[in-house]
C-alpha cells in the first residue's frame, strides 16, 4: 500500500488504527460485523478499542515524526536537531552564559581581601545576577579585575559598560565588601591585535585611557616588507573604507591623530618580520568578555542546514563563510562576508550574535577556524616584497552604534522601579534584535515603555539632546545597535515622573 506525504505527516488516531485493524480482521475471516459494541459489553470490540488506543498513544505519531525528520521544511523541535545531526553533521547550539569583567577598587583604609571564585555576586540594573568565577588579592588602596558569569544562560544577560556601578547604585554589589566599589569595565582599553597572515613580527597596542577615540575599531595593513625602521603600513579607522599612511615600522608610533599608540616588535633572527599583505585588527574592549546566547532556534538551525549545499563549493562563497563562522562559535548569529577590495584573495567577514554583538575572542576563534579551511593557492610560494596570493580572512565584530534616548515618562507612583526595570530590559532586548545595518525606531521604544506600565510619554527622542527629535536611526553597513557605553541607560537619560 502506498501513502502520500500528506498522509504520512498526519499522526494516526485511535479511530484510524481501529478501522485498519477491523479491515485486516475482516479480511482474515473474523465476523467483525457480529461483534457487540463495547458500550453493550462486547468483549471483542473492547479489546480492539484498547489495542487501538494504546497504539495511538505510544506509536500513532511515530510515522509522522519519521516523515517530518526526512523533510527539513516540516521538521520542528527535536526533529530539526535530529535531521541536522544525522544527515548533515551539524550540532544544534545550546544556550551559553554571559561573562563580564569588573574592576574592584579598595580605599586605602580598607582591609586586604583574599577573594575566591563564587564569593561575589553582582546585579545589573535589569535585575540580572552575576557570580564571580575568578578571585585574587585586593590590597588596601588597590584595584583588582575579576570575571563573573551570569547565573543562567541566555542572551538576556547583557549589561552595558559602567552600569554595574556600586558607588552610584549600591544594590548592584549584592555581596558588598566594606571600603570596596565595583564597576563593570574592561581590563584593557583595546583588544589584543589579531593577525591575518604569516608575519613573525608582533604588534602591541598601548592603552591611553585619557583619550576616548571617536571610532571603535582599527585595521592595520602591511604595504611593504620590512623590519623595525623600514617597510610600511597603512591603517583604517572606518572598517576599511579609507586608508591612511602609517609610515615605517617602529617600536613607538602614534596613528589617528595620536589617539592610538602602536608598538611593532621584530622577531629575533628574522630579517623581514613584517610581510606585505598581512594585517591586524583590534577593537575597543568592552566589559562583556563573552556574550551569552539562547538555544539555537529551529529557523536558525534550518538555515545552517540549507547552507550545507552551497558550502560544497570549493570557492569561499558567503554561505560557506557563514556556515564556518557559525560552526566556529555558537555565539555567531549574523554573518556578512565580502572580498577585500585592497588585498587580493582576502575575505572580510563581519559577525554579530543572533541578538546583539559578539566579543573579540569570538571573532578571533572564527578567524582561526575559517583560515584553517581556506585552501586557495596555499601551495604557491610567496614572491618577496609582494603580498601572498593565498586566500586569507579578516574577521571582526560588527561595529557598535550606541543609541541614546531622552524625554519624559509618566509612571504610577507606586510602580516606578518595576516599570523602569521592565522597560530597560525590553529596550536592551529590542536593540539586540536589530540586524546588522538595520534601523532603530523610536516607536518601538515608546511602545515598550507603555507596555511596561507607563501612563504617557512626552518629547521622546533617540538623541541625547531633548531638543533634537530623532524618530529613527539607520545603522551603517557594518553596525549593530547597542546601548550607550558611558554608563547611561534609559533609567538615567529619561525623566521618570511619578503621577
Amino acid at each position: 500500500m502506498t501513502y502520500t506525504l500528506a498522509q504520512l505527516l498526519a499522526p494516526e488516531t485511535q479511530a484510524s488504527i481501529r478501522a485498519r485493524l477491523l479491515s485486516n480482521l475482516s479480511a482474515a475471516g473474523f465476523p467483525v460485523s457480529d461483534w457487540a459494541p463495547t458500550a453493550a459489553g462486547g468483549v471483542e470490540n473492547a479489546i480492539l478499542d484498547g489495542i487501538a488506543g494504546t497504539m495511538a498513544q505510544y506509536t500513532g505519531a511515530l510515522a509522522a515524526t519519521a516523515a517530518r525528520i526526512g523533510f527539513l521544511d516540516y521538521a520542528e523541535g527535536l526533529e530539526v536537531a535530529f535531521h541536522a545531526a544525522h544527515r548533515l553533521m551539524l550540532t544544534k547550539s545550546l544556550a551559553t552564559k554571559t561573562r563580564i569583567s569588573l574592576r574592584l577598587t579598595s580605599t586605602i583604609d580598607a582591609p586586604p581581601y583574599n577573594l575566591t571564585p563564587g564569593q561575589l555576586i553582582f546585579a545589573g540594573l535589569t535585575g540580572n545576577h552575576y557570580i564571580s568565577v575568578t578571585g585574587g588579592l585586593l590590597q588596601p588602596g588597590g584595584t583588582l579585575f575579576v570575571q563573573a558569569d551570569a547565573e543562567n544562560p541566555g542572551s538576556a544577560y547583557y549589561e552595558p559598560d559602567r552600569t554595574i556601578a556600586s558607588d552610584v547604585s549600591p544594590s548592584t554589589f549584592v555581596t558588598p565588601l566594606p571600603g570596596v566599589t565595583a564597576l563593570n569595565v574592561p581590563p584593557t582599553q583595546w583588544t589584543a591585535p589579531k593577525l591575518a597572515g604569516n608575519s613573525p613580527g608582533r604588534l602591541l597596542v598601548i592603552d591611553n585611557p585619557a583619550i576616548t577615540p571617536s571610532f571603535s575599531a582599527v585595521l592595520i595593513r602591511v604595504t611593504a616588507d620590512g623590519n623595525i625602521g623600514s617597510g610600511a603600513f597603512n591603517f583604517s579607522t572606518d572598517n576599511g573604507a579609507t586608508w591612511q599612511n602609517g609610515g615605517p615600522f617602529s617600536p613607538a608610533v602614534a596613528i589617528a591623530g595620536g589617539t592610538v599608540q602602536l608598538a611593532f616588535i621584530g622577531a629575533p633572527g628574522v630579517t623581514t618580520p613584517f610581510l606585505a599583505g598581512d594585517s591586524w585588527s583590534f577593537q575597543l574592549a568592552t566589559a562583556t568578555i563573552r556574550q551569552g546566547n539562547d538555544d539555537e532556534s529551529d529557523d536558525a538551525l534550518k538555515a545552517r542546514c540549507r547552507a550545507r549545499w552551497p558550502a560544497l563549493a570549493d570557492v569561499p562563497t558567503e554561505s560557506k563563510i557563514a556556515l564556518w563562522a557559525q560552526q566556529a562559535s555558537p555565539n555567531v548569529g549574523q554573518v556578512m562576508a565580502d572580498a577585500d577590495p585592497n588585498v587580493p584573495g582576502q575575505v572580510l567577514v563581519v559577525i554579530a550574535g543572533a541578538r546583539g554583538g559578539v566579543d573579540a575572542g569570538t571573532a578571533a576563534d572564527v578567524q582561526d577556524f575559517i583560515a584553517a579551511r581556506l585552501l586557495g593557492y596555499k601551495a604557491v610560494p610567496r614572491v618577496s616584497g609582494q603580498p601572498s596570493i593565498a586566500e586569507a580572512v579578516v574577521v571582526r565584530p560588527a561595529t557598535p552604534h550606541p543609541i541614546p534616548a531622552s524625554g519624559q515618562v509618566l509612571v504610577p507612583r507606586e510602580r516606578v522601579q518595576d516599570i523602569q526595570q521592565a522597560a530597560l530590559a525590553a529596550w536592551v532586548a529590542k536593540l539586540a534584535e536589530v540586524r546588522i545595518a538595520g534601523k532603530v525606531l523610536l516607536s518601538d521604544l515608546e511602545q515598550l515603555i507603555m507596555d511596561a506600565g507607563a501612563v504617557a510619554v512626552d518629547g521622546l527622542t533617540l538623541s541625547a539632546d531633548p531638543a533634537v527629535i530623532v524618530t529613527a536611526v539607520q545603522l551603517g553597513p557594518q553596525e549593530i545597535a547597542v546601548p550607550p557605553n558611558d554608563g547611561t541607560t534609559i533609567l538615567t537619560s529619561l525623566g521618570w515622573r511619578p503621577v
